[in-house]
């Protein structure tokens, strides 16, 4: 049974959590379950669920109890879009037969967006993260988004120039020792593969410690939802604590998650662009 339901908008509706309420600053959040599945085990359940989901890692530092009600949800810092970000993992739970005769919404397999990205960080070396950058572009700009990120998404206003228009002369090989991996953030990678072929052939080497080939899965139509994938704890992306990310990382969990400034839908797309002037992403077309 579905933790949360999304209606048409994509804004969450009660399930199994039947609903939610959070502290005046969006810090601390509490979940109630359906009042006859306030058992223990089924409390103990939702906790292992919450667990288990990318909650912890897309939110590092969240403190999940068991409550009364269900469970309370201690976040790092006030996130008032905390709901929506939730019911988009899908989350489940677990019921036997004959333990709830209501109606309840099953999870499915669903359909996620996927962004694909091309990702090489402030760590690697800058000469090298512009060959690399320039060529992946090359391959990519006569698509239609290739400069574009979500583009499924609404946007207001145009959207700034790919920061690599004009980069016509470049070499086809990576000069120098460049390494390169392929990960999924709840989506398939596979999908990379031909990518990361060429890329091999071009001369970067398959291994851990430099650029990466991602694929997020995208659970809320918001450009927050890639963010807190790129700044997803573990994943080895903008989670990495080289100083030049600090300020990213702030401004994420104030203008974005905290809604500091009013616009976090803005702020978000503004920080995600911004991340990619920096030249350390590039959007990769759909597959």
């Amino acid at each position: 049974m579905l933790l949360f339901g999304v209606d048409a908008l994509g804004r969450p509706e009660p399930s199994a959590v039947e609903g939610w309420s959070c502290d005046r600053d969006g810090r601390v959040w509490r979940l109630r379950l359906i009042e006859a599945l306030r058992t223990e085990d089924h409390k103990l359940s939702l906790l292992e669920s919450l667990k288990a989901s990318p909650l912890e890692g897309c939110l590092p530092g969240t403190d999940l109890r068991i409550s009364t009600e269900g469970a309370e949800v201690r976040l790092p810092f006030p996130y008032p879009g905390f709901p929506v970000f939730l019911a988009g993992l899908r989350l489940d739970l677990p019921l036997e037969q004959g333990e709830w005769q209501g109606p309840w919404r099953e999870p499915g397999a669903g359909a996620d967006a996927v962004q694909r990205f091309l990702w090489c960080g402030p760590e690697t070396d800058p000469a090298l993260r512009t060959s690399l950058m320039r060529l992946v572009h090359a391959w990519n700009r006569d698509d239609h988004h290739h400069d574009s990120f979500m583009p499924w998404l609404p946007y207001e206003g145009h959207r700034p120039p790919c920061p690599w228009l004009g980069e016509d002369d470049m070499d086809n090989r990576i000069e120098g020792i460049l390494r390169l991996r392929c990960i999924g953030l709840g989506a398939d990678p596979t999908s990379l593969h031909p990518f990361r072929n060429r890329l091999i052939e071009a001369g970067v080497e398959e291994g851990d410690g430099g650029a990466v080939l991602g694929a997020a899965s995208l659970g809320h139509a918001h450009p927050e939802a890639l963010l807190l994938r790129l700044f997803q704890s573990g994943a080895g992306l903008a989670d990495s604590p080289h100083p030049d990310l600090v300020s990213f990382r702030s401004r994420l969990h104030l203008e974005v998650l905290g809604g500091e400034g009013g616009d976090p839908y803005r702020a978000a797309w503004n920080l995600l662009e911004d991340l990619q002037r920096k030249g350390w992403i590039l959007p990769l077309p759909a597959a």
